[in-house]
């Protein structure tokens, strides 16, 4: 007698029943990691785009506290970024128009939110999106580059923020998951939150990893120790003490 063997219906249900479940409790935590992944290397690229054209933009008319900034509340005319522009691969400049970013609401660690955060009549932030998707903003804080904002050199030197969204208008839309911020010094390109750092504002302390923190703080830490283990761990982390979750 030839006597075939094979899975009954019920067997086969409950196998992909069970594999099922393990895709679902799987791949979040797979996802989370390659996004994680591509932000760090996102930022790291941007830095080095930045900081290249900066160099370019230096040796042409020389460092940006003689490129004439305008830090009022009323600009008319975007020169930052008109200064660092022709050193980088853009698919669009929107000068004031605010077009180039995503200014709807904006979402920080602490779950409040800012609507028009990146309103161009209010702050007279230069928008542009560089060839990979990357939505960057700008605004000049110290036409002179003199804003203090740590103990570095660069950090006492601060000319204006930057602002960037790392998957263009996609969500999460939040401070120190897809939107990070950067400054630009009379000599370089810095992330927010180095160790060296006293603002308010950005400081990892108070803007990474406290209960209240909003996100703006984070870009330094990401960077630097290549994860992102304030969104799981962060009253373990300290620059001075561990810098991952493990």
């Amino acid at each position: 007698m030839n006597k075939k063997i094979a899975f009954t219906l019920a067997e086969v249900l409950i196998t992909l029943g069970i594999i099922g479940i393990v895709a679902a409790l799987t791949l979040p935590t797979l996802l989370n990691k390659q996004n994680e992944k591509s932000t760090i290397s996102k930022l790291k690229k941007f830095q080095t785009t930045m900081n290249q054209a900066l160099l370019f933009s230096k040796e042409d008319n020389g460092t940006p506290d003689l490129w004439g900034l305008d830090e009022s509340q009323n600009i008319t005319e975007p020169t930052l970024s008109n200064k660092l522009i022709p050193y980088l691969k853009i698919l669009k400049d929107c000068g004031l128009e605010g077009r180039c970013f995503y200014n709807k609401e904006i979402k920080f660690l602490n779950g409040a939110s800012w609507t028009n955060l990146f309103n161009p009549t209010g702050w007279g932030q230069s928008t542009l999106v560089l060839q990979d998707g990357t939505m960057v903003a700008m605004n000049v804080i110290s036409a002179d580059c003199s804003a203090n904002r740590g103990t570095t050199r660069d950090l006492q030197n601060v000319c204006a923020f930057i602002y960037i969204d790392t998957n263009g208008a996609a969500p999460p839309n939040t401070f120190g998951k897809d939107f990070f911020s950067f400054y630009l010094t009379k000599y370089s390109v810095i992330p927010t939150g180095t160790a060296g750092e006293f603002d308010t504002h950005h400081s990892f302390n108070k803007n990474c990893i406290s209960e209240n923190a909003n996100g703006m703080g984070c870009t330094a830490w990401v960077i630097q120790n290549e994860n992102m283990d304030y969104l799981k761990c962060p009253n373990k982390l300290s620059w001075n003490g561990k810098h991952n979750c493990k």
